[in-house]
């Protein structure tokens, strides 16, 4: 039996809370656990606000200057909205209860407007980066926990949701500019990231790859299409994941979950940045898998189509593949037709092949079962729509980049109507639905829609920005705008982008 000398705790285990019990605290498993043969967990049950309260006006908030920290002042950084109290509980990675409550326990160290911004992500912002209730669900079991003990994640997830939130109540800035408390919440986030980066241990390597994809997500989203913002957060990610694969233990489930997101994330960031015009490729990728062969190729077990992403897994690769063929022809025609590594025909055969797996594949997308699990009938036609204007804008890009066909041709033109199409079958909404996905999609259509198809687009991107109030999508409809005030004797994509210090990603 349990002696009474045990003292009543407020951060026991997860059973003896729940049977209103003393408990010894002992890790991994406490006494009474262990002698009832139960399994032990400290799961965090965290309490959201429903409204803000009203806090006294003694209670000032910190300063930007206090929010962000000077690293050069000290080597053992704690994070200014981080107590010292929470900085000392080691990260534990049982599930976590989320609920929606007045009261405030765990959070409680945090000020108001860090708990306001919170429950703001939970509720709202992260709504506007999941396909479903499912991933977002994922998403904030996984990142809530660990921002409260990585205080870059945390610094990011608060940019995250003050960018949102400031979205939502001040509307579109003509200059994309974010305001002061985004900007300082991103500066602090990459301060501490940056000590994170050099510590020793403590700091598991997907809470920092979790951070990195909350800080590119937040830049994108801003709308500011900055040269050197979001890229180099990708290219960080593809550094750091180098390292976090090659370790031979994440057997944790928290890794596990964690790889899952990141994985996700990052595939498809890096074939949608393949993509894009103005660079493409990473010099990383470049030089570790060369123009043509890239990375893996997925093996047609695993080919699904992703809840998270919204389209098919085999895509992420032929996204790559179609960059590496464009990037040839580019080379190609600016050496007037001699050949370097491929000539024209080789060229015509690669566009040939690339052509015919993309149609053959497009309509015959899978879903894993687990999945299916969770979906109703009507999401799956959802799913099906947006995963099919996805694979028309691969084929637009082998029409227009690959093969060199101007945008009047048919086949591009068929595409772009397929597109807005299978936009029209999906039920606008505020997230948790494919319709958060449809950016790339309708930019692509957009940069070759003619006549009515352009009214057509400029009137889902703003439908879009409506209900999500993603600022980069007021951006790929300012791009697209421009691009169509422009002669229409112009047909050259490459050069579609302008200045080689802007750089745009549809996402």
């Amino acid at each position: 039996m349990l002696k009474n000398t045990v003292k009543r705790s407020h951060h026991g285990c997860t059973r003896c809370k729940k049977r209103r019990q003393k408990c010894d605290e002992l890790r991994p498993g406490c006494s009474r656990c262990i002698e009832a043969g139960s399994e032990c967990s400290y799961a965090k049950a965290l309490k959201w606000l429903v409204a803000p309260r009203k806090v006294a006006k003694k209670k000032r908030e910190l300063t930007t200057s206090e929010r962000c920290y000077d690293l050069s002042k000290s080597t053992a950084l704690t994070a200014p909205l981080i107590s010292s109290r929470a900085a000392k509980t080691g990260y534990q990675v049982p599930p976590v209860e989320m609920t929606l409550s007045k009261e405030i326990d765990a959070l409680s160290w945090l000020p108001l407007s860090s708990r306001s911004l919170l429950h703001h992500f939970v509720n709202k912002a992260s709504r506007i980066t999941a396909c479903h209730a499912y991933i977002q669900t994922r998403i904030c079991r996984l990142i809530i926990p660990m921002a409260l003990q990585t205080p870059s994640l945390l610094y990011a997830t608060m940019a995250l949701s003050a960018l949102h939130r400031s979205t939502l109540i001040d509307g579109m800035p003509t200059n994309f500019d974010v305001d002061a408390l985004v900007s300082s919440f991103m500066a602090s986030s990459l301060q501490n990231l940056r000590h994170e980066l050099q510590s020793k241990g403590g700091v598991s390597k997907y809470a920092l790859l979790t951070t990195i994809r909350t800080l590119c997500v937040c830049e994108i989203h801003s709308g500011r299409a900055d040269a050197g913002s979001w890229r180099v957060h990708v290219e960080g990610a593809i550094a750091l994941l180098g390292t976090t694969r090659a370790m031979s233990d994440t057997s944790s489930s928290e890794d596990r979950e964690s790889q899952w997101l990141i994985d996700s994330w990052y595939e498809s960031i890096e074939s949608l940045m393949a993509l894009t015009t103005r660079r493409g490729l990473s010099p990383a990728q470049t030089e570790q898998f060369g123009t043509r062969a890239l990375l893996r190729e997925d093996q047609a077990e695993n080919r699904h189509l992703d809840i998270y992403t919204a389209y098919s897994t085999d895509l992420n690769n032929s996204f790559k593949e179609i960059r590496a063929a464009a990037w040839e022809r580019q080379q190609l025609n600016a050496n007037g037709g001699k050949e370097i590594v491929l000539s024209n025909l080789d060229l015509d055969e690669e566009a040939d092949w690339l052509e015919s797996s993309i149609r053959s594949a497009a309509g015959n997308s899978t879903f894993r079962p687990n999945d299916l699990q969770v979906l109703s009938q009507h999401e799956v036609q959802q799913f099906e729509a947006c995963d099919e204007t996805y694979y028309h804008t691969a084929l637009i890009h082998i029409l227009r980049r690959v093969r060199g066909l101007p945008r009047s041709d048919l086949r591009v033109q068929a595409s772009v109507k397929r597109i807005i199409e299978c936009c029209l079958k999906i039920t606008p909404a505020d997230g948790l639905s494919p319709w958060v996905m449809l950016t790339t999609p309708l930019f692509t259509a957009g940069c070759e829609a003619l006549g009515e198809d352009r009214a057509m687009v400029r009137q889902l991107l703003q439908s879009m920005y409506d209900s999500l109030r993603i600022r980069n999508i007021q951006r790929s409809l300012w791009i697209l705008e421009m691009g169509w005030s422009t002669k229409e004797d112009s047909d050259d994509w490459e050069s579609f982008f302008g200045q080689d210090d802007f750089d745009f990603i549809p996402y």
